[in-house]
């Protein structure tokens, strides 16, 4: 009979750098507001973009049910931090638009 040999093994661990990782924000809302409610279903792009300037950067997203509809700035929205827009965004004032990709709104 043969006797078994048992074989051991080592395992290594190393440590990763500091990774980011995109927090998807969700805008669902076409009202241009900021009223501190950033439940799902009431997220507007205002305060979206507020969320991602809190943050080390953001993916924005639209919901599906705001497809081809217009979002009407009241006033320019101010982004301070690297952000990810994913949408094709319109707006009734080109300039406050114009402005917003000018502070590295990335498409």
């Amino acid at each position: 009979m043969m006797r078994q040999t048992r074989r051991t093994r080592t395992i290594n661990i190393e440590p990763l750098e500091a990774r980011l990782v995109l927090a998807p924000l969700i805008v669902s809302t076409l009202a241009d507001e900021s009223d501190g409610n950033f439940s799902p279903g009431d997220l507007s792009l205002r305060e979206a973009v507020f969320l991602s300037n809190n943050s080390a950067g953001d993916r924005i997203t639209f919901a599906p049910q705001l497809a081809g509809k217009t979002i009407q700035l009241l006033s320019e929205i101010t982004i301070t931090n690297h952000v990810d827009i994913q949408s094709i965004l319109t707006s009734k004032r080109p300039n406050i638009l114009q402005r917003a990709l000018d502070s590295r709104i990335e498409f």
